[in-house]
């Protein structure tokens, strides 16, 4: 993906770009390179009628239509496990952690979100994801707190808040989305 998107868009990727996109964050990165980096934005995650955003900072890699093995006896929110290239992880359903829409475990998802806990490139986890998107706010974006209509036990998974193009997105505190207390060693 040679071009840069500009500050303030959003936009759907092709199929054929997500992998594009994937193969240049796959690549290793030069010492040289590390001093031009920069902040690019989040990555537009909605689950049901919900937007909610990542840090691309955060994100390994996206996979389009992943396939799970129930297992039992794991929190609700986990809607099984996904085998990456022999490194096996829970793939956890927002939807069901949040409360939001039917929460059918049966559903197919289109993507999965695979996360890393941004010390090591080593995958933690994955979120269930309906559609994905880049999401490149400009300065105006208007950034709030979190609701206190929200309950604490939920809002201590997330950190900020912000409407950019007509949406509104949530931006998700992923650090305590891994550490949820209800998960064990097995998922994570």
């Amino acid at each position: 993906m040679s071009e840069l998107i500009p500050s303030g868009t959003r936009r759907r990727l092709t199929d054929a770009e997500l992998q594009e996109r994937a193969l240049e964050l796959s690549r290793p990165v030069s010492s040289l390179e590390l001093s031009d980096v920069r902040v690019v934005g989040y990555l537009g995650v909605r689950v049901e009628a919900e937007w909610f955003c990542v840090p691309v900072s955060l994100v390994r890699e996206v996979l389009y239509k992943p396939r799970t093995s129930r297992v039992p006896f794991v929190p609700g929110f986990v809607n099984g496990l996904f085998n990456l290239r022999g490194e096996v992880m829970g793939l956890m359903n927002l939807a069901t952690l949040f409360e939001l829409g039917s929460r059918n475990q049966a559903k197919t998802w289109n993507f999965a979100v695979l996360l890393h806990d941004g010390v090591s490139e080593a995958v933690t986890a994955g979120l269930l994801a309906d559609e994905v998107c880049e999401v490149h706010p400009n300065a105006d974006a208007g950034y709030d707190r979190i609701p206190s209509t929200i309950p604490p036990e939920r809002a201590r998974f997330f950190s900020q808040t912000f409407r950019f193009e007509e949406t509104s997105y949530t931006i998700l505190n992923v650090e305590n989305i891994l550490s949820h207390p209800d998960l064990s060693s097995q998922v994570r």
